[in-house]
């Protein structure tokens, strides 16, 4: 039997469940949430898009994901080895298991080879932290709607350590 429409009260400890809450119950309709979605993602854009963008050739790129590659000592020597650099082969669509040292020769792999680290300071936690050395090297980009990719350069670096250098304006956990 029909009794009429229902009115109900919602509430709940956690600010977190309110806002869900308010979400399944907020009536709006789908031309005013996509105005507002883009209006909030043309601000993020504004804001924060120059961190997906690089320049390359003068022209800007959009940035859809950058690869990252382990650094190695050489077992023999101590020369820093970038694994990407040194054991991918784009041409063969392969990685090797083993490669020789540019420095001294000596066949490395995996197996024999340690991480390299490095210790920078965070300002967010106000300590030095170590952490296993990795170095851009190749970024796939969009440009004119094609997916392209190609090895990092400099001015990629530059903009990472654009950045790093950043300091936010908001709370966020800090934990160890």
């Amino acid at each position: 039997a029909n009794v009429g429409v229902r009115h109900s009260i919602c509430s709940d400890l956690s600010p977190i469940a309110v806002n869900i809450t308010a979400g399944y119950t907020l009536k709006t309709t789908s031309a005013s949430f996509e105005k507002k979605a883009l209006s909030i993602v043309n601000q993020v854009d504004s804001e924060l898009g120059w961190m997906y963008k690089v320049k390359n050739a003068g022209q800007d790129e959009i940035v859809n994901y950058i690869i990252w590659s382990d650094v190695f000592l050489c077992p023999n020597c101590g020369n820093e080895l970038c694994f990407w650099n040194e054991a991918v082969s784009l041409e063969k669509n392969e990685i090797k298991d083993a490669f020789q040292c540019p420095s001294c020769g000596i066949e490395c792999s995996k197996k024999n080879m340690i991480k390299a680290m490095e210790t920078k300071f965070d300002k967010r936690i106000n300590e030095s932290v170590t952490v296993a050395k990795k170095v851009p090297v190749r970024i796939n980009y969009s440009i004119g709607g094609k997916r392209n990719e190609r090895d990092a350069n400099n001015n990629d670096l530059e903009i990472l350590n654009r950045i790093y250098q950043l300091e936010s304006p908001e709370w966020f956990p800090t934990d160890k």
